[in-house]
């Protein structure tokens, strides 16, 4: 399971960001969490931060995706393969492997 933008609004709170944090830890679902998207095009610098630090301390790999809800959205995020894919069976198979990494296509 991908667990996406996990800062957003739920449990973080900027001014406790150690505290927010292991509220987020103590979650029963995240036992079931094998990915975690660790950039948002959507979501703040200190909620993407909030993610980096969770999908690490949870020593999991990271997603980027754009989450984009207007054309002015893309592209701010996205998930890089280390291979190509060309239909759904590889996009499975890569991910399984854990062949990819989060950018931030706007730097």
């Amino acid at each position: 399971m991908i667990l996406a933008h996990p800062a957003r609004r739920r449990y973080f709170e900027k001014s406790d960001f150690e505290a927010a944090m292991e509220r987020f830890l103590q979650q029963s679902f995240l036992r079931y969490v094998d990915i975690v998207e660790v950039l948002n095009g959507r979501s703040s610098h200190a909620e993407n931060e909030f993610a980096r630090e969770l999908c690490s301390r949870l020593e999991l790999t990271g997603t980027g995706g754009s989450d984009a809800h207007d054309e002015w959205d893309i592209p701010t995020c996205a998930t890089e393969f280390e291979r190509d894919i060309s239909d759904v069976n590889e996009l499975i198979t890569e991910i399984k492997a854990m062949r990819f990494k989060a950018v931030d296509l706007r730097k």
